[in-house]
C-alpha cells in the first residue's frame, strides 16, 4: 500500500563544525520489524538498502560543496 515508505521521515541533526547527519524516524510501529526481521520473519533490510544506493551521490555532493568553499 505504500503506508510504510510514506512513513520515513529523514531530518537533518541541528549544525555542527565536527559533523554533518541526519536522522531517519519510522512512523509505522513496525517498520522496524521489516527493517530488521522477527523470530518468524526474515530481515527485509530496505533503508539498510537505500542508504547504500545513496552514499556515493552524497559523498560527491558533500566533496564539491567543500571544493567550492575553499576556491
Amino acid at each position: 500500500t505504500g503506508a510504510l515508505r510514506q512513513a520515513i521521515k529523514v531530518r537533518a541533526l541541528p549544525r555542527s563544525r565536527r559533523w554533518v547527519g541526519t536522522q531517519v524516524q519510522l512512523q509505522k510501529y513496525y517498520g522496524s520489524f521489516v527493517e530488521l526481521g522477527t523470530k518468524y520473519q526474515k530481515p527485509q533490510e530496505f533503508l539498510k538498502q537505500a542508504a547504500k544506493e545513496e552514499e556515493a551521490k552524497t559523498l560527491q555532493k558533500m566533496i564539491d560543496i567543500v571544493k567550492g568553499m575553499i576556491d
